[in-house]
């Protein structure tokens, strides 16, 4: 997408705003950057948003996992729970 485009989707946000949001994704290797005539337009590079999940956030997986048998416990009131309100 160009510039423009992208920043129709974040309305509240000035354009300067937005450019300067671009800009850091591109230096982090999050956006590619191509030019088109004047335009400049921007597409996603996967591979660091993957690198992020695969091992920062892959280590809340466990966390997340927990939380939620804990949560399916209580609500169906197995042993070792409360028995949720009806």
């Amino acid at each position: 997408m160009a510039a423009g485009e992208i920043a129709m989707h974040f309305a509240p946000l000035s354009r300067p705003g937005i450019s300067r949001h671009l800009r850091v994704l591109r230096e982090c290797g999050v956006l590619y950057c191509t030019r088109h005539g004047k335009e400049q337009r921007y597409s996603v590079n996967a591979e660091p948003l993957v690198a992020i999940r695969d091992g920062y956030l892959a280590g809340f997986a466990t966390i997340q996992t927990e939380s939620l048998k804990a949560l399916r416990r209580r609500v169906e009131g197995t042993p070792g729970s409360t028995r949720a309100a009806r």
